[in-house]
């Protein structure tokens, strides 16, 4: 079916709902990555700010670290930020570039270790935050809460402190805490469009589909055409299906399935969406679709045997 455009949630006419996380929301990090800072440098024993030519030379080399990042060679990154850190020892910054080259790279332990020598240099939030989220990753969720915690008091009006306490406590099963943060965190200056996304995935664990699809509308709304992540898409289409809206669904599980990688679970839930709005047979060519990819997908299996009589269908990754 075309990818129409779909109706927004109070006035029911067309609106500008788009794309979405692929995903690997891909990056390790939440927080910004190798940006071009302006290092604050090693400052020498006597405090008086000085600056030796150890220190310039570790500025230099940190920058074309952070280039060598930004093309996507982490090794020379990683080359380049061990040398700098290894000119000066002192540096934060140095140390937390060469922490995330090293995680980029697999060496995690590596990685951990920097980051929290650079907090034991220079306790900012977005080390902590960097450290939290290094933590979580690694499935260290109580270290990572420890982490964020400090981040919040340190600066309570830091968006990326509390949207990081709010993954932790999701990781850890508090959606609630993780629903307050949140909404704590899209209170503070320059919370980012994606904040939105996240918090739409909360209230669909929590059974809250109209709040789920308001959040999707408000992410697809303020991120730029060509920047959707995909599983906005999915996450609005299971939300309608919940509701009982399948042409909705349809709409946006196509726009999922034509903006990435269509994986079994989104074909399924697409193939749903055309059977309870009266396409069989369109449902059943996508159920062949996704058994071809995946011929003991459970729930494509389910919905190939289903879809002739009536019933429900399943909604992919997004079961509660």
């Amino acid at each position: 079916m075309p990818a129409t455009l779909v109706k927004p949630l109070s006035t029911r006419r067309p609106a500008p709902f788009s794309p979405s996380p692929g995903t690997a929301r891909s990056a390790i990090f939440r927080v910004a990555i190798f940006s071009s800072l302006a290092l604050a440098g090693c400052r020498l024993p006597c405090g008086t700010g000085a600056v030796t030519d150890d220190v310039l030379t570790c500025r230099q080399l940190t920058q074309q670290g952070i280039r060598a990042a930004e093309s996507g060679d982490w090794q020379r990154a990683e080359d380049m930020l061990a040398r700098a850190v290894v000119q000066c020892p002192t540096d934060a910054d140095a140390r937390r570039h060469h922490a995330e080259a090293l995680w980029r790279r697999g060496q995690h332990d590596a990685a951990i270790a920097q980051i929290v020598e650079a907090i034991r240099l220079s306790e900012t939030v977005d080390l902590l935050v960097c450290y939290a989220q290094m933590r979580l990753d690694a499935g260290q969720a109580e270290l990572a809460r420890q982490a964020a915690e400090r981040a919040v008091a340190l600066d309570p009006r830091s968006a990326d402190a509390y949207a990081l306490r709010a993954r932790v406590m999701n990781r850890l099963a508090n959606p609630r805490q993780a629903l307050a943060d949140y909404h704590a965190a899209l209170a503070c200056d320059a919370s980012p469009p994606s904040l939105h996304l996240e918090l739409a995935e909360v209230y669909w664990r929590l059974g809250q589909f109209q709040r789920t699809l308001t959040n999707v509308q408000t992410y697809l709304q303020a991120t730029p055409d060509g920047e959707h992540l995909p599983r906005a898409h999915h996450l609005a289409g299971v939300a309608y299906l919940a509701l009982d809206r399948p042409e909705e669904a349809a709409e946006h599980l196509a726009l999922a399935a034509g903006n990435g990688p269509a994986n079994s679970n989104l074909l399924a839930d697409l193939a749903t969406a055309h059977w309870r709005a009266g396409r069989p047979d369109e449902a059943r060519a996508v159920v062949a679709q996704s058994l071809q990819s995946a011929p003991s997908h459970p729930a494509s299996l389910a919905l190939w045997e289903r879809i002739p009589a009536e019933g429900d269908g399943a909604a992919g990754p997004y079961r509660r």
